[in-house]
């Protein structure tokens, strides 16, 4: 009998349904795309992240009594809990380099451009400063080899020289002297505009000889919480707290305890960025999502108003021939869940459709999110609930039995 009363619910006043339906199915595409896109924004925005560039630098801590560290050392970073969140890691060694055709000493930094390691069995690292260098200003084809050097800007200007130069350079450690093409003259913004840049191909040592001064890492964090204070001085269940999530407190204790005599600090510039252009992405596709849900669910309320007041001769009666508040609404609900599954299943399919024929690749199965989907028929499913049950309460006194003889 409930599913008699069902069926003859959905199959009436059919213009009333095919509204409902069309507004589900729109909403549900809407939806979805925005929710697959904001996935895939997360995605490209955390590549994107990294033209901020390095957002740590690593340090020896004032008054160490060494150098730098040995070159293999670089992988006691990646013993820290955190480690699968650095994202890139860039050694620099600084020495001095005498120019021999102007007898000038000019600072070099040995470096990587384009490089990969690993960290374990399990980690390939990215080193080198290829993937944070897009707000650099390059002349000429940035890289570098065993042959080729890199020069900033100012060093550049100082020297009079240009792309494609050949410089002799006497290096003081590791010594030797070697003539190098000038492949790229950069502006970073940084120390750097005033250096020569050497790739570790061109050290003439073992790696295990070769001294590390700096480290700089691209991390993906989370803005701290509050205003942080040294971890000793936190009880132990403030320093759990701030443990458990990839803080950039947390990141410096740790990368800082990771090697002897280091000290990690966040580059705040970088970070400032990353976490207001973080912010906007996030606030904007909130406030996207949020008008949608607003829209809709104004829609469904005015839609289903309409519907009860068609029913509602049918649904007093059957509360004056003793159903129960409950058996009223779950007649109401079942038939408005039906529409938003039939509606919700049809534009899910759809959303996939047309990011298939949008991205002109790929099939059908390979655009149908189950994430995106579930989490699509969860929020029609409480617009659906919601408005459903708004609209019930605001209608309540008129599918009472006493208004059975207004018919």
């Amino acid at each position: 009998m409930f599913l008699k009363i069902i069926w003859r619910a959905l199959t009436r006043h059919l213009s009333r349904k095919i509204f409902i339906f069309l507004l589900l199915f729109v909403s549900t595409v809407l939806l979805n795309n925005i929710i697959i896109t904001a996935f895939e924004t997360e995605t490209t925005f955390k590549k994107k992240l990294k033209e901020f560039g390095p957002n740590f630098v690593i340090r020896l801590k004032p008054g160490a009594q060494r150098e730098g560290w040995s070159y293999p050392e670089w992988k006691k970073l990646f013993t820290i809990f955190w480690a699968n969140n650095i994202e890139i890691l860039i050694p620099v060694t600084y020495t001095k380099a005498e120019v021999l055709t102007r007898k000038t000493k000019i600072p070099v930094a040995f470096t990587w451009w384009d490089h990969k390691d690993r960290a374990s069995e399990e980690r390939e690292v990215e080193f080198g400063w290829k993937h944070v260098s897009s707000g650099w200003i390059f002349e000429g084809t940035p890289g570098l080899s065993s042959r080729t050097i890199m020069l900033g800007k100012n060093l550049a200007n100082q020297l009079s020289v240009r792309v494609g130069d050949s410089v002799t350079l006497s290096l003081d450690s590791p010594v030797f002297t070697q003539s190098f093409e000038i492949q790229a003259i950069f502006e970073s913004g940084t120390p750097f505009d005033g250096m020569a840049l050497l790739s570790y191909q061109s050290f003439r040592a073992q790696p295990e000889a070769i001294e590390i001064h700096e480290f700089y890492a691209r991390v993906n964090v989370m803005p701290d919480p509050s205003v942080p204070v040294p971890f000793e001085q936190m009880s132990p269940a403030e320093q759990e707290k701030w443990l458990c999530r990839p803080y950039v407190a947390t990141l410096v204790h740790e990368m800082t305890g990771a090697l002897p005599d280091a000290l990690a600090q966040p580059l705040q510039s970088t970070l400032f960025q990353e976490q207001y252009f973080s912010q906007l992405m996030r606030t904007f596709l909130f406030v996207l999502t949020l008008t949608l849900f607003i829209a809709v669910m104004a829609g469904l309320v005015f839609v289903l108003s309409s519907v009860i007041d068609s029913r509602k001769k049918e649904l007093a009666l059957f509360s004056a021939l003793g159903a129960s508040t409950w058996q009223v609404v779950s007649l109401v609900l079942v038939e408005f869940g039906l529409y938003s599954i039939i509606a919700g299943g049809f534009g899910w399919l759809t959303s996939a459709g047309i990011l298939a024929l949008f991205h002109g690749r790929g099939t059908l199965l390979d655009y149908l999110n189950p994430l995106a989907g579930g989490l699509t028929a969860f929020i029609v499913f409480i617009l659906v609930l919601v408005s459903s049950l708004f609209t019930l309460l605001a209608k309540w006194r008129h599918i009472q039995p006493r208004v059975l003889h207004e018919f």
